[in-house]
């Protein structure tokens, strides 16, 4: 570009502009020196009027002969006063109306070089004025013109004074440059040689400008103005021929001088809404310092709020612009390009124009390296080649961002075409993707890939929609849902379509996955070393429960919201729905609604299962064939022990139809329940979202029929399930530790509610015609009752029996926690029982008993009035409670063995022992306390007659007592009186 040219124009236009002053000069020095006597051989005129009184000298449609300058006008009028004609100089007043003046740039230029401009006049004019005046001016280069002129001048003592205005002024100053339209008005003074100009201004639809100043010899000037502009950022970026597209207003203020050395011109700007391609600037202030033996300088310095400082220097030589840059955001530089700039890092380097081309060599600098409202990070050498048309290059050998070190080489032609190769090291895949994303401002439908490590990417293709080719190896890396300590492999997007090879080696997952995805689905085929179902599955949205490490062949498809999934597996070990499987091997299909499985075989529970499953919830039917043998139920829960072996057939409609078979479990045994064997028939169904199981079958030996009904909703969650229990017992044997019961147990029951909290209640009733009691020595007889359940708590309503002849009724309430027995509160009352509680004891008593457990006390208490006893027993004797003739301790603990007594023993007058001691009648009150397994007697025994025997000889008994006052043995202490004949 060339900037001294056109600030020398500008320095033109000054000078045509003071040219109006000089063409009123010379209007005035054509007509006056025509008037002495010269008039017809200078001017063509159609009437000339001369008046005396007063003085004038009038000329109409005036034309002058000369052709440079071409000078015409309506009328001319000359006046002098009459005091004017007393003077020496005899001044005149000169009126010009529609004046029209034209100067050829040529013919100036030839005069220029004859003599020197000068503002001296031949005469003596006092005052004059121009109106409606035209002026037009052609130079090799430069024109203008201006019309509608309005000025007056005067002069005083050889001072000549100036002021004019033009409405409509048109200046061209370049070819190349737009042409410059605005009001002009002016004011200037001459003293001498020297023009002073007091204000000029000219107002366009897009600038304002200022000056004041001097001038010395117009035609070849020395100048020098002080200037202000106020313009449109596109009035200057026109006129200076600058890139890019720029909106806003810019002020600015300068000295512009002429003078041998040259035109120079230094000068400050400023503006607070200029726009560049788009992107605010923010506050920019600036430098000019224009030469025309040298350079032009224009600083920029640019600051936003919150931002640092940009700094940016162009130098304008003739044919090329160059500069340096500090610290600048390049957004507005991209946003010409119609580029997506999500980079929020500054560079600082230089750039150059030649020829419409632009070069930038330009540094990114970073410090902290942190994603910022989606910009990124970036620190390193970048170069920029653009031919100012539609081409450009890039490339950067060392380039740092958060998601990487890479090396650039693109090339691209704007709507048509590009070509970028990326390699290097890739911290953040997924960062990277989002940028790249951005760029090229293309959603990748594709799914995430993650990680960190080394790749080779490959941009090219159609401008718009390229293709994009690559291969990774990342440590560790991911894709979609799938994370691994390793994973390599090969990518390629094309239009729509996306191809991938990946090779992943992780702890979760060793093997390989190929994928192909397009608008009309995506298919995926995986070939499993080894691999975790469980981390497998939820990858393509697939809610199994099935957890393990497998092996095999996999293959997803899915289209919009349809999945389905073909599989060949194997592993050693799994869990389906939470239950542990051995050795599992078979074929999965899954698509939509429908689950099959075939040549299925694994171990469960130490026995193994096989055959083949399907269904299919939309559709609603199913097909099954399964069998199962030696299923070790103690692997189910710890207390249940047995083998189980069951078959399954049938297919039909769900909700409709049933598959039935049978089961049998051998060796059944829970707990203290005596071993037994379970056979009977399994009916399997589904409908609306559960799985329902029923179970009718006998426990062996005897009738002792049992149904079950299990509901569980599918998959199994923490939904509504529910249990229906209903059978009976006839063989008692089976439920006591001990034999000998005679009678019937019925039973009812259901489970109600989620996994984390069931509801239970039922129902018990028994009744029969013996019950043993375990370590005593007599039996219920023509028992019944009735127990309730309700979750943790069991309740007995009615208990009624015999009990050695008398009548037994009881009630109470057992509560249940922790896998035992938490609380007992039972009530036991009889009348008129004739008992042997212990060996060589017989009595007839009335009584009661509460049996208490609590988390601070499990007693036994008790009053018992012993109408008739028989004691058989030795004092010193221990208490001991069992059934049999002879005592056999149990060697496992009993639920009993932490029971205390609290039990008080009561007998008015028909207490009767017999011992070696002696026959006696008498009295006690005793509290029979301490442990169940060694019980202490507290309390007296008192004789009131009988016989003993001491030293071989026979007492009479007088009186005597048996005292028992320690509380930590039975230790009876004895005071007697009797008497014996010798």
């Amino acid at each position: 570009m060339k900037a001294h040219k056109k600030l020398r124009l500008l320095v033109i236009l000054f000078v045509i502009i003071l040219l109006l002053t000089g063409s009123g000069v010379v209007i005035k020095n054509i007509l006056l020196n025509r008037i002495t006597k010269k008039v017809q051989s200078s001017f063509d005129y159609s009437h000339l009027h001369v008046s005396v009184f007063p003085p004038v000298l009038i000329l109409e449609d005036v034309r002058a002969r000369t052709p440079s300058p071409l000078f015409s006008a309506k009328k001319i009028a000359v006046r002098i006063s009459y005091g004017s004609l007393l003077t020496r100089e005899r001044p005149f007043n000169v009126s010009i109306e529609r004046p029209i003046l034209r100067l050829n740039g040529t013919s100036a230029k030839k005069g220029k070089e004859k003599r020197e401009f000068s503002f001296s006049l031949p005469f003596s004019v006092e005052a004059g004025s121009i109106k409606e005046g035209e002026f037009y001016f052609r130079g090799k280069e430069v024109s203008f013109q201006s019309r509608n002129i309005n000025a007056r001048f005067s002069q005083k003592k050889g001072d000549l004074s100036f002021q004019a205005e033009a409405e409509q002024n048109i200046l061209s100053l370049d070819p190349t440059l737009p042409q410059v339209e605005g009001k002009v008005s002016l004011s200037v003074n001459r003293r001498g040689k020297e023009i002073i100009i007091k204000r000029i201004e000219i107002d366009g639809s897009d600038f304002s400008l200022k000056a004041e100043g001097s001038l010395l010899n117009p035609l070849n000037p020395d100048l020098r103005l002080e200037t202000s502009l106020k313009a449109k950022a596109s009035f200057v970026v026109d006129f200076l021929h600058l890139p890019f597209d720029w909106e806003g207003e810019v002020e600015g203020a300068g000295i512009l001088t002429r003078s041998s050395e040259g035109i120079a011109f230094k000068g400050n700007f400023s503006s607070e809404s200029l726009v560049l391609n788009r992107v605010f600037l923010g506050k920019v202030n600036g430098k000019i310092d224009f030469n025309e033996k040298a350079d032009t300088t224009v600083e920029f310095n640019i600051r936003k709020k919150s931002m640092p400082p940009e700094f940016v220097r162009i130098h304008l030589a003739d044919d090329r612009i160059a500069g340096e840059a500090q610290g600048v955001h390049l957004d507005p530089i991209m946003n010409y390009f119609s580029l997506p700039w999500p980079v929020k890092s500054p560079a600082w380097g230089s750039f150059s124009i030649e020829n419409e081309k632009l070069k930038v060599v330009a540094e990114f600098r970073e410090e902290d390296f942190e994603v910022e409202s989606g910009r990124f990070p970036f620190d390193g050498l970048v170069i920029f080649n653009w031919d100012g048309k539609n081409e450009f290059t890039f490339s950067s050998q060392d380039l740092s961002s958060s998601f990487g070190q890479i090396n650039v080489e693109g090339k691209a032609e704007v709507g048509e075409e590009l070509d970028i190769t990326i390699q290097g090291e890739i911290k953040d895949v997924k960062q990277a993707r989002q940028f790249t994303s951005v760029i090229l401002s293309q959603n990748f439908d594709f799914p995430e890939i993650r990680g960190k490590g080394k790749s080779n990417i490959h941009i090219f293709g159609d401008y718009d929609l390229p293709q994009i080719k690559a291969d990774f190896a990342f440590t560790p890396g991911g894709y979609d849902r799938f994370d691994a300590d390793s994973v390599e492999g090969e990518v390629e997007l094309i239009g729509d379509e996306f191809f991938g090879r990946f090779r992943i080696d992780d702890s979760f997952m060793k093997g390989k996955i190929s994928l192909f995805s397009s608008p009309e689905g995506l298919k995926v085929d995986i070939r499993l070393d080894r691999g975790l179902i469980e981390r497998i599955f939820p990858g393509f949205d697939l809610d199994f429960p099935l957890q393990g490490e497998v092996s095999g062949n996999f293959e997803v498809k899915q289209k919009n919201e349809d999945i389905q999934l073909k599989s060949t597996f194997s592993s050693s070990s799994m869990k389906f729905a939470g239950k542990n499987l051995r050795d599992i091997s078979g074929k999965l299909e899954w698509q939509g609604d429908a689950l099959s499985f075939s040549e299925l075989q694994f171990y469960l529970h130490g026995g193994v299962v096989k055959g083949n499953a399907s269904v299919d919830l939309r559709a609603e039917d199913f097909d099954i064939d399964i069998r199962g043998e030696d299923i070790d139920l103690s692997s189910l829960y710890a207390d249940v022990k047995g083998n189980l072996g069951f078959s399954l057939k049938g297919k039909g409609v769900l909700g409709q139809d049933l598959a039935l078979g049978n089961f049998e479990i051998k060796d059944l045994h829970y707990i203290h329940l005596q071993k037994t064997e379970a056979r009977g028939q399994a009916k399997l169904g589904y409908s609306e979202g559960r799985l329902g199981l029923e179970l009718n079958g006998n426990f062996l030996p005897g009738k002792n029929e049992f149904n079950i009904s299990l509901a569980l909703p599918i998959p199994v969650g923490d939904e509504m399930f529910s249990v229906d229990i209903r059978g009976s017992v006839t063989n008692l044997d089976l439920l006591l530790p001990w034999k000998g019961a005679k009678g019937r147990v019925n039973y009812l029951g259901e489970v109600r509610g989620g996994k984390g909290s069931p509801q239970i209640k039922g129902a018990i009733d028994f009744q029969g015609s013996v019950f043993p009691l375990e370590r005593f020595a007599h039996a219920l007889r023509d028992y019944s009752g009735l127990m309730f359940v309700e979750n943790n708590k069991v309740s007995f309503r009615s208990l009624q029996a015999k009990l050695g002849g008398g009548d037994v009724q009881g009630n109470g309430e057992l509560e249940f926690g922790n896998g035992r027995i938490e609380n007992i509160d039972l009530k036991i009352e009889g009348k008129n029982l004739l008992l042997s509680p212990l060996e060589r004891t017989r009595v007839l008593t009335d009584g009661s008993l509460n049996l208490i457990k609590d988390s601070n006390r499990f007693v036994l208490e008790g009053d018992l009035l012993a109408q008739k006893l028989s004691w058989r027993r030795e004092v010193d004797e221990k208490f001991t409670f069992y059934s049999s003739p002879y005592y056999a301790p149990r060697e496992e603990p009993g639920f009993f063995d932490d029971l205390t007594l609290n039990i008080r023993l009561r007998a008015d007058d028909n207490a009767w022992m017999e011992n070696s001691l002696g026959t006696a009648r008498g009295r006690f009150d005793l509290t029979l306390t301490g442990s169940v397994i060694t019980p202490v007697v507290l309390g007296d025994i008192e004789a009131i007659d009988g016989e003993v025997y001491f030293q071989d000889r026979k007492f009479k008994i007088l009186n005597g007592r048996l005292s028992f006052i320690n509380p930590a043995a039975t230790e009876p202490y004895l005071s007697f009186k009797g008497e014996t004949y010798v």
